[in-house]
């Protein structure tokens, strides 16, 4: 179409037959490599543009078929086209992305995603598009035995996975964290799923409704891949939208997850189940900064029990001698054990509990819980866990020289991430309160300017043919270049 695509490379007609088996031999081997780019061909004329939509998509492709459980690269059986019109300086208004879904002669399907880019190019708007897609290419597989059943009406994924595998998939780049999940089962906002479901729901919603719905849907989408052999049955689901897209929701959920036609429970009552699931904190996430600070209370903190010795009225007056072969006669002087008083305080108070018996022991005790927590604690309390199994060892090897001068110079170091903490989180708080709520004015006079001259480049022309021509382009202004 733009004169961009490859032609193939043809081997010579003096090349022996050894080479050419040489040859076969070696596209054989690469084949696995090379089938995600041959799925994906990205045409622009701008190289850059090119290499930056090419590597985006393929990115994106990747981790859609890691949800849906299709790891093997050279699984596809759909092309995608992504055709690029335009650069980021171009003016335009209308319509900037169009998708569409061909078959060929040989009974061949290929998607097509053609983009308008501009000034006002939103990533967010081909990011939809492109997930679009790849659930169309899992819908496409219900018309492989029989292509010719192929119909467009079918090829329209519903709003609630096109906006959930979205959401889901940016949420999993910050680690999936389970506060997100806990705030939504904490409040009870999320949608119902039938609400969910109903077609085009996320047409003409506002911005706060739209919000609501984009998560109620990654939580709905979470769930459904999280269960055994999700990914297969969610594509499994998409074939059966694509031949009956009137689908009840309960249906279609009872037919493809077993695991929810065992509970035999409502579906919003499984719903809530699985997110209270998904909201317990999961092994792999860091603390938060508050949670960070209370559990390096409890790792500092100590106890020892009361330790007391019988009074002497209680002692036998004329102990037997069998008592004294035994060593049932207490004595406090034989043992060096004194009465000591029960103690609760942190590894700060070393004073009071330094001469216990069993100390180092509840020193140590306390110096794995430090190793323990720096493995879930808030990346800036690292270096505080450190210097505090530091001082562990010190209080050990009963090194104590300026010990307490570190304690106070840790306490400042919290402080200090606490204040800064709390000033990253005014500063955002403010910046969200007063930014501007649309684009800065400050170019449009320029892009005004150039517009106008755009028009009055060439005189308009009466004849035929130009009249023509122009009635072709109003016509098509999407591929105004």
């Amino acid at each position: 179409m733009l004169g961009l695509i490859p032609g193939h490379l043809s081997a010579q007609s003096t090349q022996s037959k050894e080479m050419k088996r040489g040859t076969e031999i070696a596209r054989n081997e690469i084949v696995g490599r090379r089938a995600e780019e041959r799925q994906i061909k990205v045409y622009s004329k701008h190289p850059l543009i090119k290499a930056q939509f090419d590597s985006y998509s393929r990115e994106l492709r990747l981790q859609m078929r890691q949800m849906l459980d299709l790891t093997r690269v050279d699984e596809w059986s759909v092309r995608h086209e992504i055709f690029l019109y335009g650069t980021g300086n171009d003016v335009h208004s209308g319509n900037d992305i169009i998708t569409s879904a061909e078959i060929n002669a040989a009974d061949q399907f290929t998607l097509q995603i053609k983009v308008r880019i501009h000034d006002r190019f939103k990533e967010e708007s081909f990011r939809l598009a492109l997930i679009k897609m790849f659930l169309i290419e899992q819908m496409l597989e219900a018309f492989m035995e029989n292509p010719k059943t192929f119909t467009t009406k079918s090829l329209e994924p519903p709003d609630w996975m096109v906006h959930g595998f979205d959401h889901n998939l940016r949420h999993k780049q910050l680690g999936r964290p389970s506060y997100f999940y806990s705030g939504f089962f904490k409040t009870g906002q999320l949608m119902k799923v039938e609400e969910l479901m109903e077609p085009h729901k996320a047409r003409g919603l506002n911005a706060i409704s739209l919000e609501i719905f984009r998560a109620s849907s990654a939580v709905l989408v979470g769930a459904l891949c999280d269960q055994k052999d999700g990914g297969e049955s969610v594509r499994a689901m998409l074939k059966d939208l694509a031949l009956r897209p009137d689908y009840e929701p309960d249906s279609l959920i009872r037919k493809h997850f077993p695991g929810f036609r065992e509970t035999g429970q409502g579906i919003d009552k499984w719903w809530a189940l699985q997110l209270a699931t998904m909201a317990q904190q999961q092994s792999f996430e860091y603390f938060t900064a508050e949670q960070t600070e209370k559990h390096l209370e409890d790792a500092i903190a100590v106890s020892f029990a009361e330790v007391s010795t019988p009074s002497a009225s209680a002692q036998k007056a004329n102990p037997s001698l069998f008592d004294k072969l035994k060593g049932k006669v207490s004595n406090a002087k034989k043992t060096g054990e004194e009465d000591k008083p029960a103690f609760k305080g942190n590894l700060e108070q070393y004073g009071q509990f330094l001469d216990r018996k069993n100390a180092n022991d509840v020193i140590k005790h306390r110096q794995s819980s430090l190793f323990a927590l720096k493995i879930k604690a808030f990346p800036l309390y690292h270096d505080v866990i450190d210097r505090y199994a530091a001082i562990c060892t010190r209080l050990i090897e009963r090194d104590l020289d300026k010990i307490d001068a570190e304690f106070a110079e840790l306490r400042k170091m919290r402080e200090q991430i606490r204040k800064s903490l709390q000033h990253t989180k005014d500063y955002l708080n403010y910046y969200e309160a007063t930014r501007s709520p649309k684009r800065s004015d400050a170019f449009d006079s320029y892009l005004k300017f150039k517009e106008s001259m755009t028009r009055r480049a060439l005189p308009p022309r009466t004849d035929s043919i130009s009249t023509y021509l122009d009635r072709i382009e109003a016509e098509r202004p999407f591929f105004g270049d």
